[in-house]
C-alpha cells in the first residue's frame, strides 16, 4: 500500500471539495462534514487525517493522510508532535516543493542528527548512526510490539540506505565541521566516525541537556522523545478507529499484525 500526506492550507476546503468528488473514501464520518473530519484530526489526533485502504489502480490500495500546512510546518520545526516530522526523518518523494517546508525539512534533518549524535556511544559505524536517527519516531510509539513490525527500523534501514546516506550528507557535513564529528582515514574501512559533543551541538537541544551528565543527558533525551511519541501515537490510533471505520480498522490492523508476526 502506497501511503500519501497532503499538507493543505484549508483543510476544510479540501475535505469539502473532496467530500463531493470522492465520498467513498470516508467512513461514517464523511456525514458529519468538512469542519468534523478537521475537528478530529486537530482535537483527537495528531493534526493529521487519514482515509486509508482506498482504490487506486487495479491491484494497487492507498493510503492518505491530509494535514494543515502550518501544523507540518511546525512538527518540522519543533517536533511538536513527531508525527509527520517523523516520517519525513527517512527518504520520501516530494510530489510538489514549498520553499517554507522545504526550510524546515533541513531543520528537521539537522535536530535529527543531533539526537541520535547524543542518543550514539562516542565511537560508532554509519549504520548505528541511521538507526539511531530512524528510531526516533517509533520510541513511545503504541503500535511498537504489538500491531507494528517489532524489526520496521532495522528493514527501513536496509531497505533505504543509499536513500538514507544522501539524505543526511549534507547535515553530517556540517556536523563535521561544526561539531567535531570526525571519520578516521585510518583503519577504520570507511564505516566509523568520532563525535566530540561539541556544547554548540548539546545547546542546541536544551540548556537541561547540555548542564547534565553524559549518562542523565541520554535519559532525558529518550525520555522527552518517548513522551512525544507516546502521546501522539495514542491520539491518532484513537481517530483512526473513527477515520477508518470498524471495517477497515479490522482490516488494516489484521494486515499489520500479519506482518509483524511473520
Amino acid at each position: 500500500m502506497l501511503d500519501f500526506i497532503f499538507a493543505v492550507e484549508d483543510p476544510v476546503a479540501w475535505h469539502e471539495e473532496n467530500l463531493r468528488r470522492h465520498p467513498h473514501h470516508y467512513s461514517f464520518l464523511g456525514w458529519l462534514g468538512p469542519a468534523a473530519l478537521t475537528a478530529v484530526a486537530d482535537r483527537l489526533g495528531a493534526g493529521v487525517y487519514f482515509n486509508t485502504l482506498v482504490p487506486w489502480q487495479p491491484h494497487q490500495l492507498i493510503k492518505y493522510g491530509v494535514v494543515r500546512l502550518a501544523a507540518l510546518q511546525q512538527d518540522l520545526l519543533h517536533w511538536t508532535s513527531l508525527y509527520c516530522a517523523g516520517r519525513m526523518h527517512k527518504p520520501v518523494a516530494t510530489l510538489r516543493q514549498h520553499a517554507a517546508v522545504a526550510a524546515a525539512q533541513q531543520h528537521n534533518l539537522a535536530a535529527a542528527l543531533r539526537v541520535a549524535l547524543l542518543l550514539l556511544p562516542p565511537r560508532f559505524g554509519t549504520l548505528d548512526l541511521l538507526h539511531a536517527i530512524c528510531a526516533i519516531s517509533y520510541s513511545g510509539d503504541v503500535r511498537m510490539g504489538l500491531a507494528e513490525d517489532s524489526h520496521k527500523v532495522p528493514r527501513i534501514v536496509s531497505g533505504s540506505l543509499e536513500g538514507l546516506r544522501g539524505l543526511y550528507a549534507p547535515p553530517l557535513a556540517a556536523a563535521q565541521d561544526r561539531w567535531r564529528v570526525l571519520q578516521p582515514a585510518a583503519g577504520a574501512g570507511g564505516d566509523a566516525w568520532v563525535c566530540q559533543q561539541a556544547q554548540e551541538q548539546l545547546q542546541a537541544v536544551g540548556r537541561a541537556l547540555a548542564a547534565a551528565e553524559p549518562q542523565r543527558r541520554q535519559r532525558l533525551l529518550r525520555h522527552a522523545i518517548h513522551a512525544i511519541v507516546g502521546a501522539s501515537s495514542r491520539r491518532q490510533a484513537v481517530s483512526g478507529l473513527l477515520t477508518a471505520g470498524l471495517a477497515k480498522s479490522a482490516r488494516y490492523g489484521w494486515a499489520k499484525l500479519r506482518k509483524a508476526w511473520r
